[in-house]
């Protein structure tokens, strides 16, 4: 499949950095321009965490990049459904809540690369979820947020999102440094 002009400059961007932050609107190809990043850097195996509103455009968008179905796993439901799915294969995809229920099992799979769509779930620096990506990929290769609006209410929305990404992108060591320095 061939890029188009936007999912080219979002894959050349990829290449320039170390753990992307792709803010582009809905229907931009922001999802290919990724997986066509992690192929190309070879990031296997890669967690694509999503809401599951988006998991099937995911793996629609990995038929169109001809990945067989052999390649990727989707991981959704109970978590007995989650525990017999779940296996290392190159892409698993799955609902961002996914840690509630089988955190031990995903941290036995070592992944080279962690996908996290719609990252302005991860704004509120006090949830549970926010909190367990920000601390516990730090180990991960390469790790991606994707969003078409990264700043929905305030302009420290970002915060927390782009220390999941990279704690040492801002030099306060936690939100309430981070919102007096940069918002009062």
């Amino acid at each position: 499949m061939k890029l188009r002009k936007l999912q080219k400059k979002i894959f050349y961007y990829c290449q320039d950095v170390d753990h992307p932050a792709i803010f582009a609107t809905m229907r931009t190809g922001k999802c290919i321009a990724t997986l066509k990043d992690l192929i190309y850097q070879d990031l296997f195996p890669a967690l694509i965490c999503a809401p599951l509103s988006a998991i099937y455009g995911w793996e629609d968008d990995m038929l169109k990049l001809d990945i067989p179905k052999s390649e990727y796993q989707v991981i959704v439901g109970t978590k007995r459904q989650k525990q017999k799915l779940i296996k290392s294969k190159s892409f698993i995809l799955t609902n961002k809540e996914f840690f509630l229920s089988i955190p031990e099992l995903i941290h036995q799979i070592k992944f080279k690369s962690v996908v996290f769509d719609e990252s302005t779930f991860l704004k509120n620096y006090k949830s549970r979820i926010s909190e367990y990506y920000a601390t516990n990929f730090r180990q991960v290769k390469r790790r991606y947020v994707l969003t078409g609006s990264p700043m929905t209410g305030h302009e420290w929305d970002i915060y927390q999102q782009l220390k999941f990404l990279d704690p040492s992108i801002f030099p306060q060591k936690n939100f309430w440094d981070f919102k007096c320095k940069y918002f009062y």
